[in-house]
């Protein structure tokens, strides 16, 4: 959806996408790009969860992250809630972010988790590669943007070990 801001001021709003027609509401996992940043058109910008499937969330044109509403690590994001403002980088009127926060009494009793584990970025196609091809995602080291795992890192690693074992 594009709105008009003026002659010389042209943005894109970026919505949370529904995965599917019974999808109310899903997790923005990260951005890959920051405000400022410079995108072209198809550049995954960001990432979201939902029960059942990651997603990636791609730059529908080129142009300039102006905005960005819904922090990473956000759960319960309502589809077709505004996240993003893609523009060609002229000053805007800021938009305000639509996520109203709930207060939410604190979770008592909860297992302790790993807060230094690392956070495994990698792409849908990549992860399903990885668990047809047997790959431990955990031993390669991503090229993407942000040291994301792509589908030629895991086809890269196949092709080693391939090599390895003859």
């Amino acid at each position: 959806m594009k709105i008009r801001r003026g002659a010389e001021h042209m943005s894109v709003i970026i919505k949370m996408p529904a995965i599917s027609p019974s999808m109310t509401a899903g997790k923005l996992v990260c951005w890959h790009f920051s405000v400022g940043d410079k995108v072209k058109q198809g550049d995954v910008i960001a990432e979201l969860e939902t029960d059942k499937a990651v997603m990636d969330i791609e730059a529908p044109e080129d142009g300039v992250l102006e905005q960005i509403l819904v922090e990473g690590d956000t759960p319960d994001v309502p589809v077709e809630t505004t996240i993003a403002v893609i523009g060609n980088g002229a000053s805007a009127p800021a938009l305000q972010p639509e996520v109203t926060l709930v207060e939410t009494q604190p979770l008592t009793n909860l297992p302790a988790t790993e807060s230094d584990e690392p956070i495994l970025r990698i792409s849908p196609l990549a992860r399903r590669l990885a668990k047809e091809f047997g790959i431990d995602t955990t031993l390669i080291t991503g090229t993407g943007p942000s040291g994301r795992i792509l589908a030629d890192d895991i086809r890269e690693a196949k092709a080693k070990a391939l090599h390895h074992n003859q």
